[in-house]
């Protein structure tokens, strides 16, 4: 009975980690989606449960892309806002900047988005 009592509690866990990290996974993918050649311009990207948020730098990036990045983010449900803390411009091209930006997330909502998708 108490080994069974264990696995039960064991599952529980399981299904609760499950839980718990999935929207962390689908966030990082989310996010990385509304950033066109992300590859190349995302030199920074943190994101971090416990404060609800995420930090992102972009690279290489005009005043326009940047704003429409923003503009995206913001529509979306999980997303309180997202801030602008600094542009730096880039030498070897001075119409290209450096943005980097802080999101502040909602984590009910991320996780009833990731609920929806399961």
């Amino acid at each position: 009975m108490q080994v069974d009592q264990w696995i039960s509690q064991a599952v529980d866990v399981q299904e609760t980690l499950r839980q718990k990290r999935f929207p962390m996974n689908q966030l990082s993918e989310d996010l990385a989606g509304f950033i066109p050649d992300e590859d190349v311009r995302v030199s920074s990207f943190q994101v971090s449960e416990a404060s609800g948020q995420a930090a992102i730098v972009l690279e290489n990036t005009g005043t326009a892309e940047a704003l429409s990045i923003v503009e995206n983010l913001q529509a979306e449900s999980y997303i309180d806002s997202v801030q602008f803390l600094r542009a730096e411009s880039q030498e070897q091209n001075p119409r290209q900047f450096s943005f980097e930006f802080l999101i502040d997330l909602d984590l009910s909502a991320l996780e009833e988005v990731a609920a929806n998708d399961d």
